[in-house]
């Protein structure tokens, strides 16, 4: 389960959460900023290393620990990112595997993603909602 109060109501294919079965839309949203997530941990596990130079035993091995723990959620983010792409390239209809790649993996709005697949927005919508219920009833028998 992620730390930090972070609860989803379902992942998809995960060995770490095992007891999730699908990716729900609150995980889909949440893909657009772990990568942002992820840099910022990175900036903060380089912040870490060189605060680390030079210092006392004790405060050197605080801060091993707190990029340890910087390392372990940053690889949760990643395995997160990589549960929603593995969740959209498994998609069988080419039309909708496009709406969620691009609302959910470019961050396109609705209205751009009508104007790029030809389908009212009212359709993109509802495509996505039909398919998240769908999978989610197909998961659950």
């Amino acid at each position: 389960m992620p730390k930090g109060g972070n609860r989803y109501v379902c992942i998809y294919k995960t060995e770490i959460w095992e007891e999730y079965e699908m990716l729900d839309k609150k995980m889909l949203e949440e893909y657009k900023v772990l990568g942002k997530e992820i840099a910022s941990l990175k900036m903060q596990l380089a912040d870490k290393k060189n605060q680390a130079m030079g210092c006392s035993k004790d405060k050197r091995r605080r801060v091993l620990e707190l990029e340890k723990k910087l390392k372990h959620q940053m690889e949760e983010c990643e395995v997160q990112k990589l549960e929603v792409e593995e969740f959209i390239t498994d998609i069988e209809d080419v039309t909708t595997r496009m709406i969620f790649r691009y609302l959910y993996l470019e961050n396109l709005t609705q209205k751009e993603v009508e104007r790029k697949i030809h389908l009212d927005q009212s359709v993109i919508s509802k495509r996505v909602t039909r398919y998240l219920k769908l999978h989610s009833m197909h998961k659950n028998t």
